[in-house]
């Protein structure tokens, strides 16, 4: 459990709540889980936060589920405070129910949507402009807060469903910077697992790697780079499609390795190994968590890449070719200098705001902020 929905609630209630999560008996299908993503309906202690996992009478695969008598959960808890993951699942109907039945209880709603991701097929754009631009209409006047993780989703959600500036707010999805205490123990580590030496750059490019995350635009760019000392890690689930296309480069250049999907834990981990993660294309949750490993980033340029990198903690792509990232790997190579300084200050980025701790603290006096 290695994902905002878990990470933020442990870290909530580290400075001082208590928290519930309530999910369903039913984890997020991936390839590695099909024969075992369908958990007993259960009550437990995880990490400190009361994990209610419950029953449904359906489920629409990675979509959504409909809950059996969430109601009366919610209800037995009695709670202050309600963050409900996402503007279009059909469990709002039920959280707005008791909001309306309970109008002191805080009710914050977060969205992980934005044109790159979402309504990109008619059928997607009426779903979400048309259905639920009209459900949350007649709606809105419930929920107190929607918490944004990009400015990218913050533009969608005002254009989109049509949401009154006013009650959105910016909050990015955050890392554990655990590893930071430890970091020169798992660089060593990891770089020695990965047959790497100090002296050698290491880049890193993660995540699910498919068409949009344009892996095959930073395995191009090594062609353009004559220098031995460098080797390239991917870490992740590859397309299916994509993969036959990948391995070309991969096996025509002894400097790229693939090391297959990693948890979440050992990807942090793994990230403390690296002196830099390249990642040209789509937006991705690891990027925080990168920066929370203490590891510089090159990103494309757009409205979260720019706020990712404000702290002079990487660059961002100005052409998007594979010269520019050719150059731009020859340059890091020869001046370990200023990736030395971008580690200090993602460091420093990860302790002041993208630690889980500070999104939590973010999204506790936000709500605190609210006025009945």
């Amino acid at each position: 459990m290695g994902y905002q929905e878990n990470m933020l609630p442990i870290a909530q209630k580290k400075i001082g709540n208590k928290v519930y999560i309530i999910t369903s008996d039913r984890e997020h299908e991936f390839f590695n889980n099909k024969k075992r993503r369908i958990k007993k309906a259960n009550i437990q202690n995880y990490k400190g936060v009361i994990l209610i996992r419950s029953d449904i009478n359906f489920e629409l695969v990675n979509r959504f589920v409909v809950f059996k008598n969430l109601y009366k959960i919610i209800n037995r808890i009695k709670p202050d405070y309600i963050f409900h993951h996402d503007l279009t699942a059909p469990s709002l109907f039920t959280v707005l129910n008791y909001k309306k039945n309970n109008p002191n209880v805080i009710l914050v709603c977060d969205s992980h949507a934005e044109h790159a991701n979402t309504a990109k097929t008619i059928i997607s754009y009426f779903y979400h402009r048309i259905i639920w631009r009209n459900i949350l209409r007649t709606r809105i006047k419930f929920i107190d807060k929607i918490f944004c993780i990009s400015p990218e989703c913050i533009d969608f959600v005002r254009k989109i469903y049509n949401i009154p500036g006013e009650i959105l707010r910016f909050l990015p999805l955050g890392g554990d910077i655990s590893n930071i205490d430890n970091y020169n123990f798992f660089r060593n580590k990891y770089r020695n697992m990965l047959n790497v030496k100090e002296e050698e750059l290491l880049i890193i490019h993660a995540g699910k790697i498919v068409p949009a995350k344009k892996t095959e635009k930073l395995l191009n760019s090594l062609k353009f780079v004559n220098e031995k000392n460098i080797k390239l890690i991917l870490v992740g689930s590859i397309y299916k499609e994509y993969k036959e296309i990948l391995n070309k480069n991969i096996n025509n250049d002894k400097r790229i390795t693939y090391i297959g999907w990693k948890n979440a834990e050992e990807l942090s981990k793994i990230f403390c190994a690296g002196d830099v993660l390249i990642q040209p294309g789509s937006s991705s949750a690891i990027f925080e968590q990168a920066i929370c490993s203490g590891l510089p980033i090159v990103l494309r340029k757009t409205k979260l890449g720019q706020y990712l990198v404000s702290k002079d903690n990487g660059i961002l792509l100005k052409k998007d070719d594979e010269r520019e990232i050719s150059k731009i790997i020859i340059q890091l190579n020869k001046n370990k200098k200023i990736l030395k300084k971008m580690h200090l200050n993602a460091i420093n980025f990860a302790q002041t705001e993208l630690s889980y701790r500070e999104i939590a603290k973010k999204s506790i006096s936000s709500a605190r902020d609210i006025n009945h």
